[in-house]
């Protein structure tokens, strides 16, 4: 147990003084009592304290009993603590079980102790008892939502709270005689789309004393795994940098003026975000490597991959030079080649030992692992070509031309294409998804050509800036 979680500073006792009174107008369905914040304030500031890692515990044991798909974790017994950080037993608070899941109509938590209790009959309940969970949705290791239940003199409540501790909403709780439980509804609360989390379960040790909560956590540490268990998504990125998410992508804040490309962990825990300059941009559990390359006059960064480690990545310019970082390892560029069309696209091999890199004309220029099976260079297009994806089993690949034509080689089968169709404005890139891949428009406009769900577009929307990539995942 971190001895963090016994430190409580003075300041937040004000803090939570002028927090009862927007508790009582934020939550619709009941006011939030003191003590019952005054817990959540002193979880928020332990976390604080405790430094999340940059990967979550893997799901063990469980059922998915309320929520499909779901996270599941396990906790011994016999971890619960005092206030000062003592060891105590205390089987009404040790925590045995976690769960958390969500879909786009709720989110629900569950959480089982070695001794469950009746809040309803157990005193103890009242004010200062009950399970919390902390929720990270962004994965930058830090608290952006709470969901708490507590018990004061008229009923039970679930009720979840933002990062400054303000109550946003209510949801509904329950105990079963086996396990807690607090639901939240997305019409009215938070859509959680992809998330990590840690439980806290608090139990009064004596009915009426303020300061003698036993505190037990789940897991110890580290936060959850992602959650929930399966998910898909993408984002789209603007040239102005701006990151738009759909289905389970997480939202992250854009720190870039203008942008060049784009690239996801394979689990869509974080992206990459790289300008001309080679300056790199990480969010969530993706990390930073390094940039800013020394590049040469009228060279620029057009694109970017990722190790499947997730611990480097390779930029790549117009002129077919390759900058590795972390763990990317060199396989060759093209530094001393006359190319016909700029660099605009790459994509690593699925072992992260070889790559392509495509040029405007259509050119496939295969490294390391990565085997060359066609190419659209020196044939005719109708328009130049702007995007590249491997297929699931990495034995082929297709690309996509501006004008929505898409081109199979190798095993890739041809799912379909926009070309010869109206567009409202050009294509700007290409990703695998499902068995195939999805097309974006530089007005944001998606085509889904795959059996993956079509996630949402931008098409006829006002847009700070144009679309110039797309990078997805599925779980």
């Amino acid at each position: 147990m971190n001895s963090g979680r016994s430190i409580v500073v003075a300041s937040l006792c004000a803090l939570v003084s002028g927090l009862t009174s927007a508790a009582a107008a934020a939550a619709p369905a009941t006011s939030t009592g003191s003590p019952a914040l005054a817990r959540v304030a002193r979880a928020v500031n332990a976390q604080a304290q405790r430094n999340w890692t940059s990967a979550g515990v893997a799901p063990s044991g469980g059922v998915q009993t309320f929520a499909s798909p779901s996270v599941s974790l396990t906790d011994p017994t016999g971890d619960v603590v005092d206030r000062n950080g003592n060891s105590v037993t205390e089987p009404h608070g040790d925590i045995v079980a976690a769960q958390s899941g969500a879909d786009s109509h709720s989110s629900i938590f569950t959480l089982t102790v070695d001794t469950p209790i009746n809040p309803a009959s157990d005193p103890n309940w009242d004010n200062d008892t009950g399970p919390l969970w902390l929720i990270d949705t962004n994965y930058n290791k830090t608290v952006d939502y709470i969901a708490a239940v507590y018990r004061d003199s008229n009923a039970q409540h679930a009720v979840m709270f933002d990062e400054n501790l303000k109550p946003i909403c209510t949801g509904t709780t329950l105990y079963d005689g086996v396990r807690y439980r607090a639901s939240f509804t997305s019409s009215t609360c938070p859509h959680l789309r992809s998330y990590q989390w840690s439980s806290e379960m608090d139990y009064d040790h004596t009915a009426n004393m303020a300061n003698d909560e036993h505190v037990d956590l789940a897991p110890e540490g580290n936060p959850s795994a992602p959650t929930p268990a399966s998910r898909t998504g993408y984002w789209m990125l603007g040239a102005d940098g701006k990151l738009y998410q759909f289905g389970n992508a997480s939202h992250f804040k854009y720190a870039l003026p203008f942008a060049a490309a784009v690239t996801a962990r394979r689990n869509g825990t974080g992206v990459w975000v790289v300008d001309f300059f080679g300056n790199v941009h990480a969010y969530g559990h993706a990390t930073y490597q390094g940039g800013h390359p020394a590049l040469r006059s009228g060279e620029f960064v057009t694109t970017i991959s990722a190790t499947p480690s997730a611990r480097g990545y390779w930029l790549f310019t117009n002129l077919g030079r390759v900058f590795k970082f972390g763990d990317a390892k060199s396989h060759g560029d093209l530094s001393n080649v006359a190319l016909t069309g700029p660099i605009i696209a790459s994509v690593a091999t699925r072992d992260g030992k070889g790559y392509y890199m495509v040029g405007s004309d259509g050119g496939i220029f295969a490294f390391g692992s990565a085997k060359f099976h066609g190419s659209m260079g020196g044939q005719r297009l109708d328009g130049r070509i702007v995007g590249i994806a491997p297929t699931p089993k990495g034995h082929g690949y297709w690309l996509v031309g501006e004008d929505g034509g898409v081109f199979a080689f190798g095993d890739a089968n041809f799912r379909g294409s926009m070309g010869g169709k109206p567009l409202a404005k050009p294509m700007n890139g290409l990703v695998a998804f499902g068995n195939g891949y999805l097309m974006v428009a530089s007005d944001g406009g998606v085509f889904d050509f795959s059996t993956k769900p079509f996630l949402g577009s931008l098409g006829g929307q006002s847009l700070s800036a144009s679309i110039i990539g797309i990078a997805a995942f599925t779980t």
